[in-house]
């Protein structure tokens, strides 16, 4: 990827077209980065203090973009969400001379945060302008970002001579996020729009669930209300059978206590025939002795003699 934020007209009055150091090959190291500043503008604003041995540190600018949207940072901070993607720009602006490429890339350090910006990126001699960052957070977790914090290093190296068959750099002028974006084009997270349409389709399914189990609720309680009026159905039902039963039993047992009386009345009659019966075997007896006796009496008188013929 190749930073296509230039002007066509010359970077700096203090910088000349033909390389002021020939002798000067490879990585810039921390005292010509410092001496190129200071003469040629190099990195602006330039702070000694942020040099290294062969890198300068970039730090964190003010311009943001999330969700195709600009947000602007509370409190100096500014969120990049859990699997999302934010453009933002560096604070340091650029002047490169037709004969230094420029290479930035995120610091270790952000790396090991779960932040990514892909690869490292140049920038083209003769560029003049901030540069941006695509930052993506790979993480399960939300990342801040901090208006001036220290986020990438940037190295300078020195290319073959500039001469008039070399292209000039002549690109348009230096432009926002924006600028770089496409028409029609989304530059959002697939991941984090995965995301919302998970936890929308979630809370569809919440809701469907909280919705399932109040149709299981009133089931439930029509299955109470159902369950009570089928006992009572069915206590009324043996109530039923019990009245008939009973009224049954109460009949047999009217019955039972008539068929009692009559045979109470039955044995009473019995009873009092047996004793007419028994008084009536005792006169029959006293009858018999009295004619047993007569009889006795009878057979018991002397004979008359027999008279004599004469």
């Amino acid at each position: 990827m190749t930073e296509t934020e230039p002007k066509a007209q010359p970077i700096s009055p203090s910088w000349p077209d033909t390389d002021p150091d020939p002798a000067v090959h490879g990585v810039l190291l921390s005292d010509y980065i410092k001496k190129y500043c200071e003469q040629y503008r190099l990195i602006e604003p330039f702070d000694e203090t942020f040099l290294d041995a062969a890198s300068y540190k970039l730090h964190v600018g003010e311009e943001f973009w999330l969700d195709d949207k600009p947000v602007w940072p509370v409190s100096g901070e500014v969120k990049i969400p859990k699997n999302g993607l934010l453009y933002f720009s560096i604070k340091e602006k650029l002047n490169l001379p037709r004969f230094l490429i420029a290479v930035h890339d995120l610091k270790v350090k952000e790396v090991y945060r779960g932040l990514l910006v892909g690869r490292s990126v140049n920038v083209d001699p003769g560029y003049s302008g901030h540069i941006n960052y695509p930052i993506f957070n790979f993480t399960s977790q939300d990342r801040l970002l901090r208006v001036g914090d220290e986020i990438g290093t940037i190295i300078f190296v020195k290319t073959t001579p500039f001469t008039a068959d070399c292209i000039r750099f002549s690109k348009p002028n230096n432009r926002s996020i924006k600028d770089y974006w496409r028409p029609h084009e989304t530059h959002c997270s697939a991941v984090l729009q995965l995301q919302e349409r998970f936890k929308r389709l979630k809370a569809l399914v919440r809701n469907k669930f909280k919705n399932l189990q109040a149709v299981i609720q009133r089931l439930k309680t029509l299955g109470y209300i159902a369950a009570i009026a089928l006992a009572v159905t069915m206590m009324i039902g043996i109530f039923q059978e019990i009245r008939w039963v009973a009224d049954k039993v109460d009949t047999l047992s009217k019955r039972i206590a008539d068929q009692e009386l009559e045979l109470s009345n039955a044995k009473h009659q019995i009873d009092t025939q047996a004793a007419n019966v028994t008084a009536t075997q005792a006169r029959i007896a006293d009858q018999l002795r009295v004619i047993e006796a007569r009889i006795n009496a009878v057979t018991a008188k002397p004979s008359l003699p027999k008279k004599s013929k004469p």
